[in-house]
């Protein structure tokens, strides 16, 4: 026989608590509360298995629990929170006084007149009130087509009738709106006004501040027409002869000035002197060399071993590249017309005067000095004054002669 001790150290442990009971609700799950409270306190039906004798059951509780059956047939709770009675409130039912709306009346008829019949209805009356906007503002009108229509060339023109028989006749909406002012008139009526408008207008001297005058032709003269293209060129790398240039006409003032040119006053004045002067001074110390009319970007190398073999100062030349330009052609046509073959060799300039820059033509003027005589008159050439001390000549003293000298010139005399 196994004593108390052994029985209990050796029994199989006991099964997990659980509410087994076909009343209570929570039947199959085990509840927080189960597993919180002693076993003894959790309430079971009277058809659940007891608890196995080997287990020990805390004896200091004197009482068995009980579970009580509720009044509905549910297991009761004895350690749950009793419920409050509620107080019993006579319920009212509230009603809401209507609202005072006003409603149109049964109309009787509605109901009799067909769906379709409704719907066509209103369509034709969005379409008319469309047609009736259009018509009272024309600037809500699509763009008809014109009266007349070129066609290629220009060479005719074709008149257009529309369906209802009147000619096609376009008007600008803001003329159109005019009949807002004028009242209802015919297209014929309205055309009428506007060219009698038109009329006026043209009749009314405009301010004379208000539009710009045309810019005067001013032809330069062709002793500087070739200096003003320079000086245009070279003031700005992003200046170009408008191609609207006439090249076989002489260059106009207003090409180099814009509308600058209105500041030399009158032709032939003494402004126009002045500017003339001021373009000759502005390259005249300058030595510069056209190039790249062939369309080749090589320098003139040639040119340039000439030139700096005569002269002895360490400035250098301007050079105006033209294979590049985008007014290449205008250019040069402006220097054939000068008589200068830009196409075929470089022109340089010196003393404000054209040099056709081929080899022969610079060695010719190498050799007889002309090519030194310029650039000595632009200051590239200095002429190196030789300044030393007179040479020294000999001089010779006379000697008072002696006795024998005298003695024998005495003798040749007599």
């Amino acid at each position: 026989m196994s004593s108390p001790i052994h029985s209990f150290l050796f029994s199989p442990p006991p099964s997990p608590p659980s509410r087994g009971s076909d009343h209570d609700y929570n039947h199959g799950l085990t509840s927080l509360k189960s597993l919180l409270l002693p076993v003894e306190f959790i309430p079971r039906s009277s058809s659940e298995k007891g608890r196995s004798k080997r287990t020990p059951s805390q004896s200091r509780l004197g009482f068995e629990t009980l579970s009580l059956p509720s009044p509905r047939g549910m297991s009761t709770d004895l350690e749950a929170t009793p419920k409050a009675r509620r107080r019993s409130v006579a319920s009212t039912t509230i009603t809401h006084q209507p609202i005072n709306v006003p409603s149109s009346p049964q109309v009787p008829f509605p109901s009799t007149i067909p769906k379709p019949f409704l719907r066509i209805l209103f369509l034709a009356c969005v379409v008319l009130s469309s047609a009736l906007i259009m018509y009272e503002f024309p600037a809500m009108r699509p763009h008809g087509i014109a009266k007349g229509i070129a066609s290629e060339g220009g060479r005719g023109f074709v008149e257009l009738i529309d369906p209802l028989g009147e000619e096609a006749y376009y008007q600008p909406p803001q003329t159109q709106g005019a009949r807002m002012l004028w009242g209802k008139k015919s297209v014929r009526e309205e055309s009428v006004v506007m060219e009698q408008l038109a009329q006026e207008v043209v009749a009314i001297a405009a301010h004379p501040k208000a539009t710009r005058p045309a810019l005067r032709a001013r032809p330069l003269p062709e002793s500087h027409e070739l200096l003003a293209l320079q000086s245009y060129i070279l003031s700005s790398a992003y200046n170009v002869v408008p191609s609207s240039v006439d090249p076989s006409l002489p260059l106009d003032a207003n090409t180099i000035l814009g509308i600058g040119s209105h500041k030399l006053g009158a032709l032939g004045g003494e402004r126009e002197t002045a500017w003339l002067k001021d373009v000759e001074r502005e390259w005249a110390d300058e030595v510069v060399i056209w190039y790249g009319g062939d369309g080749t970007s090589q320098y003139p190398h040639s040119v340039l071993d000439i030139i700096e073999s005569t002269h002895n100062s360490n400035r250098h030349p301007t050079f105006i590249p033209v294979h590049a330009r985008s007014d290449r052609e205008t250019i040069l046509a402006i220097f054939a017309r000068l008589g200068l073959p830009l196409a075929q060799s470089p022109i340089i300039m010196i003393d404000n005067k054209p040099i056709i820059g081929d080899l022969e033509t610079l060695e010719e003027m190498k050799l007889s000095g002309e090519l030194g005589r310029r650039l000595t008159s632009v200051g590239w050439k200095h002429v190196e004054k030789r300044v030393g001390t007179k040479p020294k000549m000999a001089v010779i003293k006379k000697q008072p002669p002696t006795d024998q000298e005298e003695a024998e010139e005495a003798l040749v005399e007599t």
